[in-house]
């Protein structure tokens, strides 16, 4: 049974980029207003216009509870980077800078660890997108799970036991670096898709206890805006998705066997369906459905004979039979 910390600080990171006034205010709100108050939040301006920084600076004036960092901007990877060398609390959560916690979100998370065991916890969320507002609940009871069940579930998944998001779970920092030799894993700044999910991997890595429970205590803004759906900014994010979920694999691969089996199936499963998306207009994407083939071709070589788990007849071990053994 781990120790009870009375009253734990909780660190709370947020990176920001250009993240327009009121939703800015809006989420620093939500943190400054929380029941508990036994907080620091870590705002990591990433090198954002002027309009943006001054928006931070004016959050963070006579507030000691927020600590305000300005840098160049390296990406979002970098500024949860410079967050994670920077906190002095006992837990720690991720915030994104246009999303929300609910009110008594800290109060709810310090009950938890008051009356239960864990090295981290994943809590629950609303999904606010165009056509609605939609809940994600980890579990429906407070559950123990294993590191491995965690790992394997987010392996194959984006939602099972809260996905790969940072910004859905509560981390015991202790625990965390005692199981990575002293110091708190960092995020990689050579991928900017699935960056979070692989870190979540690595966190996670040696630790014991993993409580889901069902509580709703995230407010996560979806803006579509922000990404554009020209074809060739989809396929750029297409095949950076490859690239993460290969160094994604090939960790897994070294760690937990178990979990790298079903993240290739994942991986098939969502190569294969750009490829079958490409195809409705082959002409137009004939580039694109090459860089897909020879993705398709590298990951279906990892996978080895009596590991592909799905029927021998089908349109699926063929694909892999064929890309497999091809040269």
């Amino acid at each position: 049974m781990k120790s009870k910390i009375i009253n734990p600080l909780i660190s709370i990171i947020m990176p920001v980029y250009n993240t327009p006034a009121t939703l800015l205010e809006n989420s620093v709100n939500s943190v400054i207003n929380q029941t508990y108050k036994n907080f620091e939040l870590i705002i990591v301006d990433d090198g954002s216009n002027i309009e943006c920084a001054n928006k931070c600076d004016e959050l963070a004036e006579n507030n000691d509870s927020i600590i305000l960092f300005h840098t160049s901007n390296r990406g979002v990877s970098c500024a949860r980077n410079t967050g994670l060398q920077s906190l002095h609390g006992d837990y720690l959560i991720f915030i994104d800078s246009d999303d929300e916690l609910v009110p008594n979100a800290l109060e709810k998370m310090c009950t938890y660890i008051n009356n239960y065991s864990f090295d981290f916890c994943v809590y629950g969320w609303y999904d606010y997108v165009k056509d609605g507002c939609f809940d994600h609940h980890p579990s429906e009871i407070p559950e123990s799970i294993s590191v491995n069940t965690f790992q394997c579930g987010i392996a194959e998944d984006n939602f099972i036991y809260g996905g790969g998001y940072p910004w859905n779970k509560l981390w015991n920092i202790d625990s965390v670096k005692k199981a990575h030799n002293g110091s708190l894993p960092l995020f990689d700044p050579s991928i900017d898709r699935y960056e979070d999910k692989l870190w979540a991997l690595v966190a996670s890595t040696n630790l014991e206890s993993v409580l889901l429970i069902p509580d709703l205590l995230y407010k996560y803004n979806y803006n579509d805006s922000s990404l554009t759906q020209e074809q060739s900014e989809i396929d750029i994010r297409t095949n950076k998705a490859y690239v993460a979920y290969g160094k994604i694999l090939d960790f897994l691969e070294t760690v937990n066997y178990d979990a790298y089996v079903k993240g290739y199936h994942f991986c098939y499963e969502f190569t294969q369906r750009d490829l079958a998306d490409l195809f409705k207009n082959p002409k137009d994407n004939r580039v694109q459905i090459k860089k897909s083939k020879r993705a398709l071709h590298k990951l279906c070589k990892r996978i080895p004979p009596r590991q592909f788990y799905v029927p021998i007849n089908s349109k699926d071990f063929i694909t892999w039979l064929i890309y497999h053994y091809l040269p």
